[in-house]
Parts: C-alpha cells; sequence; structure tokens
C-alpha cells in the first residue's frame, strides 16, 4: 500500500489511465463506478453475461465435450445435426418448455464433426471391416 499522501481518487486515477491510452491513440473511457465495483468483487458483464446465457453448468459441458471426444477417438464422430440432437434431448429432458427450438452448440466441438469424406470411407470397406465396424458401434452405443 501507498502511503496516505500519495493516495488519489478514484476518479483521478481513472482519468490518468484513459489519458495513457488516448497517448497511445485507443480512445477508451475508465469508468470510476466499474472499477470501484470490480475492487470489492463484482463480476464484469462478461462474465455475467455467461453465466446468465448457459444452458449447462460448466462441468456438465466437459462432460459433453468428453462423450463427443470419445465418440471421435472411435471412429464415430458427430456431424453438427447429430450433436444438437444429442445435445437438445438433454436440455429438452431437464428444462422442459423452458427450453427453446433453436438450442445452442459449441465452437470447440467443431474440429470433431463428421466430413463427407469419413462417410464416403465408411462406404469403401471390406464386409470384414464393415462387421467389425458395427460391432465397434454396437459396443459404443
Amino acid at each position: 500500500q501507498k502511503p496516505e499522501m500519495e493516495w488519489k481518487p478514484l476518479k483521478t486515477i481513472c482519468r490518468e489511465a484513459a489519458e495513457e491510452w488516448r497517448e497511445k491513440g485507443i480512445s477508451v473511457t475508465v469508468s470510476a463506478d466499474t472499477v470501484r465495483r470490480r475492487l470489492t468483487g463484482g463480476r464484469s458483464h462478461t462474465k455475467f453475461n455467461v453465466k446468465k446465457n448457459m444452458w449447462f453448468a460448466p462441468e456438465e459441458v466437459m462432460k459433453v465435450v468428453e462423450y463427443c471426444l470419445a465418440l471421435a477417438k472411435r471412429g464415430f464422430p458427430l456431424n453438427h445435426k447429430q450433436l444438437k440432437f444429442h445435445v437438445d434431448s438433454l436440455l429438452q429432458a431437464w428444462l422442459g418448455d423452458k427450453f427453446p427450438e433453436g438450442g445452442r452448440h459449441s465452437v470447440d466441438l467443431g474440429h470433431y464433426w463428421s466430413t463427407s469424406l469419413d462417410t464416403a470411407r465408411g462406404c469403401a470397406v471390406n464386409p470384414n471391416t464393415n462387421m467389425q465396424w458395427y460391432k465397434l458401434l454396437g459396443d459404443t452405443l
């Protein structure tokens, strides 16, 4: 902590911070009320909105992601439509009529969605490989 003689009002600190940014060519308004709220443990608007707009708790999101990654590692990556169906089914069961038709999805899983090439490869296998694939699918489901 600084000695009391060096203390400055919060508005002065905010004004000085805005001036420093302006010297760098960036126009920023620093609200003293926002700084005061954050210093006393308040949440940012971003964190508030994330919490307010989440359908799943963070642990539940990770469970869904782990499930999707496990399916992808076993050779059954979900495409967007399949992922949406599974997630919407969970949310419909938990939220009932509160859950909107549109639903939501995570961009984190886009790398693991199946492509048309994955499907084309599945059609080009021999009967033995095809039988093993369906056995693996049955074990997975």
